[in-house]
């Protein structure tokens, strides 16, 4: 599997990524300082501070990645900068100061569960907000709001909401008229 780590400190980043490949042999870290230009679709998983993640989501404008997981990786003392970014934009978080198998396990976790993450901005004419967006396509994979729920880090009962907006929004009653009006409006 292979994994893209960018964070900031060289210190942190060289050190994760040495503890993992030592640790996991199926594992394949490259670390970098700083986020630049990748070739993404060669990667499995990226792990990322907050800043980096920041930085993707601004190089990859109107792109929706679905088959790169993104674990952001938090910290301490930036909170600020993870307050501007959207939940919508990674699959999953821990913290910086978890164990190597934590992180691990977390990789594993998140390869496991098939999720979409918006890496897109809003246009006006969208009728779903990204969240929605994310939902109705969880929904039309057969996925249970409990499974939903777990896999985006929400209430089962905001996910109920969200199902409840989306059926109102397309005037629906089931999932199989959200497929329709999904197409209809080429959102798929």
């Amino acid at each position: 599997m292979n994994i893209l780590l960018l964070h900031r400190n060289p210190y942190y980043g060289k050190g994760l990524r040495d503890t993992l490949t030592e640790c996991f042999e199926d594992l394949v870290v490259e670390h970098y300082p700083f986020a630049k230009t990748f070739d993404y679709d060669s990667y499995n998983v990226i792990l990322a501070d907050a800043e980096s993640l920041r930085l993707i989501c601004r190089s990859l404008e109107s792109v929706l990645y679905d088959s790169i997981k993104i674990i952001l990786l938090k910290s301490s003392h930036n909170k600020d900068i993870e307050n501007y970014i959207s939940p919508s934009a990674y699959d999953s978080y821990i913290k910086n100061d978890a164990s190597p198998e934590e992180i691990y396990r977390e990789i594993r976790a998140v390869m496991s569960i098939k999720s979409t993450k918006m890496l897109r901005q809003r246009r006006r004419h969208d009728r779903l907000s990204a969240r929605e967006y994310q939902i109705a396509l969880c929904l039309l994979e057969n996925y249970r709001n409990k499974d939903i729920a777990l896999a985006m880090g929400l209430n089962e009962k905001t996910v109920s909401t969200y199902k409840a907006r989306l059926f109102k929004k397309f005037k629906i009653k089931s999932l199989l008229e959200l497929h329709r009006a999904m197409v209809e409006a080429r959102l798929l």
